[in-house]
């Protein structure tokens, strides 16, 4: 990116930029290759403004499940002179992402197609990640069943050390990829890998909360100088633990009790690259919120981490940080876990 587009996206006015942004990802979703010309048309900007971490609207579409906006968007890419994204990245991206939606897409078709075109079924070589595991982190049998057809390696391990069917057990016993890699054979205990020897990491909840409570209260200034007229039905927060972040959102709609649909996700990112480290089995040392200590697995530290992000927001909530902010009434405040049963909404306090 030139410096002459770095200063245009950084002088876009904010909203409609998000708002732009939106319009794109729905048409991008939806395979609406009319819309999303329409948008760049209206606003050439979002070409260079992608969402989610991604280096290309390309991998948006792949996660999509829609395989013209994904060849529109490779072919802008090079006649732009921009870095060409991977087979490898592209399959990754197609295992899905949790704010994109693929229901209007084929994901199955798409995947076997990026793999014809020379994508490695078990991804870049040495990543902490498979495609397999996204796959079965997203609950996506279609595309597990893709991975075991082609001959996906069923017994590399997370970054945890988890297997893929461990993964499956733990976020849906018995559900649709469980049976899928049980059927095919695959091992519980996955392959163990050469490791050099680890120092145990300790993650001490205390400063994790007052991490917390920093970035949320970042979010609250900010939110408040930009929109604070706007009344909120919700204050939520998002969790990913085994990636180690939390997503303030802020919602001025109907909330659906889902962070990730709100009219302002990802308003404010904070990242806890210890939490990652923390699922190395048998290197973690917890300190939790009361200075009791624990060591030598990672049996209880995503409830650890829960308790303590409800305690922190019934702590702000009771402190008044949330008083500057317009709430509507029965505004929400909470916390979504993904990776955590059902994907639960947590309400502080009843509406």
């Amino acid at each position: 990116m030139n410096a002459k587009v770095t200063a245009q996206l950084e002088a876009w006015d904010r909203n409609l930029r998000y708002q732009t942004m939106q319009q794109m990802l729905a048409s991008v979703v939806a395979g609406d290759l009319a819309e999303t010309q329409r948008v760049l048309d209206a606003q050439p900007l979002i070409e260079w403004f992608v969402p989610f971490g991604a280096q290309s609207w390309a991998e948006v579409a792949a996660a999509a499940g829609q395989a013209g906006q994904m060849r529109f968007w490779l072919a802008r890419d090079a006649a732009a002179a921009r870095p060409a994204v991977s087979n490898d990245d592209l399959f990754l991206w197609s295992m899905g992402h949790e704010c994109v939606s693929p229901a209007a897409g084929d994901a199955t078709a798409l995947a076997e197609s990026v793999l014809d075109q020379g994508a490695s079924i078990d991804g870049k070589p040495k990543a902490a990640s498979t495609p397999l595991h996204h796959a079965v982190f997203r609950d996506r049998p279609d595309l597990v069943a893709l991975l075991i057809r082609r001959g996906a390696d069923l017994s590399q391990p997370y970054e945890n050390g988890e297997s893929a069917l461990q993964i499956a057990r733990r976020l849906a016993p018995g559900g649709a990829c469980a049976k899928l890699l049980e059927q095919a054979g695959a091992p519980l205990q996955a392959r163990s890998m050469p490791k050099p020897s680890l120092r145990p990491q300790t993650v001490d909840l205390r400063k994790s909360a007052e991490k917390v409570n920093a970035g949320i209260s970042k979010a609250v200034r900010r939110f408040a100088r930009r929109h604070g007229k706007e009344a909120l039905t919700a204050i939520a927060l998002a969790c990913t633990p085994h990636e180690g972040y939390v997503m303030v959102s802020f919602d001025t709609g109907k909330f659906e009790g889902s962070p990730w649909d709100a009219t302002y996700p990802e308003f404010q990112w904070i990242k806890f690259p210890d939490w990652v480290r923390a699922h190395e089995p048998d290197t973690m040392n917890l300190i939790d919120l009361d200075g009791r200590s624990s060591s030598g697995g990672t049996d209880g530290f995503e409830e650890a981490f829960m308790a303590m992000l409800l305690q922190v927001l019934k702590g702000m909530e009771a402190e008044g940080a949330f008083a500057s902010l317009a709430q509507a009434a029965g505004c929400r405040i909470g916390v979504e876990m993904t990776g955590m049963g059902e994907g639960k909404f947590w309400v502080l306090r009843a509406e």
